[in-house]
């Protein structure tokens, strides 16, 4: 946690650094960005993105958070991305503040690649086995369980209360 900062633009006070509130982040890697007002002139409309003086590169707008003087901005429609430099729609004025995060790492999930899924990726309680013969199988309650064929069961299938067996 850290205190506030403030910076006088004419006549305002600006913070430029708010102290953090609440959980900690836990996954992600979210960058505050370098301030770009000193470099805010009324007529300029693009920037070069960076953190602590290093260009940075955000996946696509919508992984941005920018705000022009308190008024957070709206990706595409106040301002576009191409690689480290933003462009606003709008010139900033000289006397407006910025400040943006750029949010990064958010664990997006997708479609895993066909065979790359394998039993040891799946929960303690999965169990899979190509072609074999089970002996006495017996799935506890509030349990599911697919099988998927070939399979012989020799002995007792058992079923106990609230569970399913899928046979496919």
């Amino acid at each position: 946690m850290g205190g506030s900062r403030q910076h006088h633009h004419g006549s305002r006070r600006v913070n430029t650094h708010m102290p953090y509130i609440g959980r900690q982040v836990s996954q992600g890697s979210y960058t505050v960005l370098d301030d770009l007002s000193a470099s805010f002139d009324g007529s300029t409309t693009q920037f070069t993105l960076q953190t602590n003086g290093s260009n940075v590169t955000p996946g696509t707008e919508a992984a941005l958070i920018i705000s022009i003087s308190g008024v957070v901005q709206y990706p595409v429609t106040a301002y576009t991305v191409s690689g480290s430099v933003i462009t606003f729609t709008s010139a900033p004025a000289s006397d407006d503040s910025f400040s943006g995060v750029m949010l990064g790492d958010v664990n997006a999930v997708g479609k895993p690649t066909d065979g790359t899924v394998t039993a040891s990726s799946l929960s303690t309680s999965f169990y899979t086995q190509n072609s074999t013969t089970l002996t006495d199988v017996t799935v506890s309650a509030n349990k599911n369980a697919v099988l998927g064929g070939p399979v012989e069961i020799s002995g007792t299938l058992t079923v106990e209360s609230g569970s399913t067996v899928i046979i496919l």
